[in-house]
């Protein structure tokens, strides 16, 4: 198996996972609100083609950028929180939410956009529609420049750039936002876009990325190649030290030297128990992964801490965070298999 051929134990995993309080990230990230409407169907309307559903229950989760910070504050690591909200009623709850959850926030209001709020309504475990409240100008000067001062004058382990292509990140700001990092500190991106155009290819000599198979596929524009030669061509494009590809259900192939020999490329696959609802899985890979890379320096122990992570999430409905117990449990349980 991989743990035996790289040499790793479960017991490597557990000490991994009780390290995490003693690392600090600094995460900088579009926030966004995810909000589930739970239906019943009533049936179709009968003057046209529309459903009528009766609404039974809502709920509210912090996502985005926000759940990548919650995961990491649960797992137990000390996190800082840069983030960009509107001067709305939803910016507001976002920061008493991070406030409720102890994690320590700079949170710029930008008058000129509306706090993004995605809805989504599901009825009988399908999801019917996703209604966004969303504004994705980019970011102001006067913005850019006090993320700019606050990434050079934070001090952490890890820093993150969580893009979900709202405003923060572009091309440009990627530049001059990584310049900023202290040498040393251990850099990490990920570009989550479901229907916004993202580029992983932006970031540049970062030690992890962590690309899924249709932003690679979208920012290399390459529809045909096996997913293991798409990997070792975004791994070379972006000169990143790490890559992992996430394959959705067919879990993650990690990427690291040559990205060519069988040693420097490996798969896992999925290890989602009862798959529920596949909202966040990323985040919370992002999230142990991140930790993991800067507790051991070791990518197999990286890649496989965040896919326990993300499997951890996809066992329930909406967007929670998972927690170190959680985390250590989850070995436990495998590791006697």
């Amino acid at each position: 198996s991989l743990m035996d051929f790289e040499n790793v134990t479960f017991e490597d995993l557990k000490d991994d996972v009780n390290k995490y309080h003693k690392v600090k990230i600094h995460l900088i990230g579009d926030t966004i609100f995810d909000k589930y409407n739970y239906c019943s169907v009533l049936g179709q309307t009968t003057k046209t083609p529309t459903f009528s559903v009766k609404k039974d229950k809502e709920e509210f989760f912090l996502g985005g950028a926000g759940i990548v910070a919650k995961h990491l504050k649960k797992l137990g690591s000390n996190v800082i929180f840069t983030t960009v909200v509107g001067n709305d009623k939803l910016g507001k709850k976002v920061i008493s939410e991070l406030k409720k959850n102890k994690i320590k926030t700079n949170c710029l209001i930008d008058d000129s956009r509306s706090t993004t709020l995605k809805e989504r309504f599901w009825a009988e475990n399908h999801k019917l529609l996703q209604v966004d409240i969303v504004d994705n100008h980019i970011i102001s000067k006067n913005i850019e420049n006090k993320i700019s001062k606050i990434v050079s004058n934070t001090r952490s382990d890890g820093v993150i750039f969580s893009d979900f292509r709202h405003g923060i990140f572009n091309h440009e700001t990627i530049k001059l936002f990584s310049k900023k990092i202290r040498k040393g500190v251990c850099k990490v991106a990920d570009s989550q876009v479901s229907n916004r155009w993202g580029n992983i290819l932006d970031f540049k000599n970062f030690n992890l990325i962590l690309p899924n198979e249709k932003e690679a596929r979208f920012s290399l524009g390459d529809q045909d190649s096996a997913v293991r030669q798409l990997g070792t061509k975004a791994y070379k494009f972006t000169k990143s030290k790490y890559l992992i590809l996430k394959l959705g259900k067919r879990g993650t192939l990690t990427f690291r030297k040559s990205a060519v020999i069988p040693r420097d490329f490996f798969p896992i696959e999925s290890l989602v128990k009862n798959f529920e609802d596949g909202l966040g899985a990323g985040d919370a890979m992002l999230a142990a992964s991140t930790l993991s890379l800067v507790v051991s320096k070791n990518i197999t122990i990286s890649s496989i801490l965040g896919s326990l992570a993300a499997g951890l999430v996809c066992e329930t409905k909406g967007n929670h965070p998972i927690n170190k117990k959680m985390l250590l449990n989850r070995i436990s349980e495998i590791s006697k298999n």
